[in-house]
């Protein structure tokens, strides 16, 4: 793709810098870009550089221009100079696709008040810019691009290096051009490419192709032999000369062991041979001196045998009528081994069983029937009469048995109706059992059979005065006599309720009188005293008192009829520990 843009700078600040993208198809491709140099100063300029610089280094991508002269370009207010350079594809790049090529240019300047009376080395409007390319043609050059105008001399152009050959000048064609030299006039109106043209002064190369060395012939290296001195050399420019050996020396065969193979039906076998490798010859010997050119045993034909046909069963498989080769196995639908086939294709699968018969045998029981379940029974093969039992154990099933009700047994399941005493003449009822399980006749057959009466129960308490035995004291609750749980019978046997009657306290007692004891105040120790059925409270005795007793008495109110007391203690026994009075059994607290 070939191209032109241009980009005006502003020299008033004094740099200034402008970005141009330029996007190339082909290796070859070149584009001309121009920029437009403005001096919008208020002062004449003198134009110092003017550079022009990849942002981004892209491969094969170069650009050319001629570098400013900063002894001639002076641009005076709103003076305008007209700069152009080249971005080009390297035509010999293997880049596949170099994209988009962004450049730099950079523009330094200064004041310029002092001008020189000489002759600007740019056209600022008084002829025609146009581009010179040099394309090297085999060489090398170090500028490939130079501005030119139109009317004027070509000027010094670059001179191009190539090894061993003599520069002749640039010309208009690679073939039948014209001679361009720095005296020419340009007389163009576009772009001209110049080709620069060589004589050779170098060797007269022959290029040799390599040859792969056989296992009997030999082959050579590639070379390059020069017709004028005779020397080989390793490369088309004749600097690397070579003096070793070019010869790659035969290889000799690479033997190989092929082991016999008999012929089958079908396929070819092969004899015992050898084969070399590299050169796939063959031999009857290992040292490669007798060829052979076959080893074929040819293949010995099918021998067919008549296989008939087999009825499958539900166990067995069977087959289709077929051929069946007795050498190799191979099977055939007909005697000409014509049309193959496999024995698989030819077996008929085993039936399997069809489990549809319902047969109530022994043979088939699984599970008798009884009057608590079903019977169970495995399916018979409609085929050949075998179980699913370990099959498909698909069963099917027969009714129960009915409920034989002949036992007795007189539990509260069976219970109809429970039994009761003389006194109200209400026998015991109770269904029958099933003499094979547990079922009772309630609900199926409702038999049932009598049992009795039964004895009182004496269970029952009643507290009404038909049953009193005996009233509360102040040492036991009332007693009654139970009552039949069925009548209003009453037992011999008792039982306690309620609380004990409330006690009755007497202060002192006429039976203890006589026997010595005087009265004392009512503040002083009290002895109690235990006689007879009953106790009583006394005051202090002074018979006790000189019995060497020591320690005082509490005074303890008793009950006159069973000697328990309010406070906190009791009266001991006549018969109990402690320390009592030898005449009255008193006590001592």
């Amino acid at each position: 793709m070939h191209g032109k843009g241009t980009a005006e700078i502003n020299v008033a600040q004094g740099a200034d810098k402008v970005t141009y993208s330029v996007t190339l198809s082909h290796p070859g491709d070149k584009c001309l870009v121009g920029a437009k140099i403005k001096n919008e100063s208020s002062v004449k300029v003198k134009l110092n550089d003017f550079a022009a610089t990849a942002i981004t280094p892209v491969e094969d991508i170069n650009f050319n221009y001629i570098p400013l002269n900063t002894n001639t370009e002076i641009l005076d207010v709103n003076g305008i100079c007209d700069y152009r350079f080249v971005i080009e594809w390297d035509a010999h790049s293997t880049n596949p696709n170099p994209g988009t090529a962004e450049f730099e240019i950079t523009l330094e300047y200064e004041q310029y008040e002092d001008i020189p009376d000489i002759e600007p080395s740019h056209d600022h409007g008084e002829g025609k810019l146009y581009n010179a390319y040099f394309n090297a043609n085999g060489g090398t050059v170090t500028q490939n691009v130079m501005q030119i105008t139109q009317g004027k001399k070509y000027g010094t152009m670059p001179t191009p290096t190539r090894t061993e050959y003599t520069f002749l000048g640039w010309y208009t064609k690679l073939e039948n051009g014209n001679l361009v030299t720095a005296n020419d006039t340009v007389d163009v109106e576009s772009d001209i490419n110049l080709y620069a043209m060589w004589s050779w002064d170098g060797h007269d190369l022959s290029h040799i192709e390599r040859v792969e060395p056989t296992c009997t012939e030999d082959g050579n290296i590639e070379y390059y032999r020069c017709l004028t001195c005779n020397k080989l050399y390793s490369d088309e420019n004749a600097e690397n000369e070579i003096t070793t050996d070019i010869v790659l020396h035969a290889l000799g065969h690479n033997m190989t062991h092929v082991a016999r193979v008999e012929p089958t039906c079908e396929e070819n076998g092969n004899i015992e041979h050898y084969k070399c490798t590299r050169c796939n010859k063959l031999f009857s010997d290992q040292e490669g001196v007798n060829e052979i050119t076959d080893v074929t045993l040819q293949a010995t034909g099918h021998n067919l045998l008549s296989v008939a046909k087999v009825d499958a069963t539900c166990t067995t498989a069977g087959n289709n009528p077929y051929y069946k080769c007795s050498k190799c196995n191979n099977a055939f639908k007909d005697d000409t081994a014509a049309v193959a086939t496999t024995v698989a294709a030819e077996t008929v699968a085993a039936l399997g069983h069809n489990f549809t018969q319902e047969v109530q045998s022994e043979a088939y029981l699984k599970t008798t029937a009884s009057c608590t379940q079903n019977g169970e029974y495995y399916k018979s093969c409609s085929r050949c009469s075998a179980s699913s039992k370990n099959n498909t154990n698909t069963t099917f099933t027969t009714a129960k048995l009915p409920h034989t009700y002949t036992s007795k047994t007189q539990t509260a399941t069976y219970l109809k109706t429970s039994a009761q005493c003389s006194g109200t003449g209400v026998q015991g009822e109770y269904y029958y059992k099933c003499a094979n399980c547990t079922a009772s006749s309630k609900g199926d057959t409702n038999t049932y059979y009598s049992t009795g009466t039964v004895a009182h129960n004496y269970n029952s308490k009643t507290t009404t005065s038909t049953y009193s035995r005996s009233g509360a004291t102040c040492q036991a609750a009332a007693t009654y006599y139970y009552k039949c749980q069925w009548c209003s019978a009453k037992g011999s046997s008792y039982y306690s309720s309620g609380s004990k009657a409330s006690h009755k306290y007497t202060a002192n007692c006429s039976g203890c009188s006589g026997n010595g004891y005087t009265w004392k105040s009512a503040n002083a120790n009290w002895y109690y005293c235990y006689k007879g059925s009953h106790c009583i409270a006394i005051n202090r005795c002074d018979t006790h008192n000189t019995s060497g007793l020591s320690g005082g008495y509490t005074a303890i109110k008793v009950c006159s009829k069973c000697g328990s007391s309010s406070s906190l203690y009791k009266p001991l026994s006549s018969k109990g520990s402690g320390k009592q009075c030898k005449w009255c059994g008193t006590a001592k607290k």
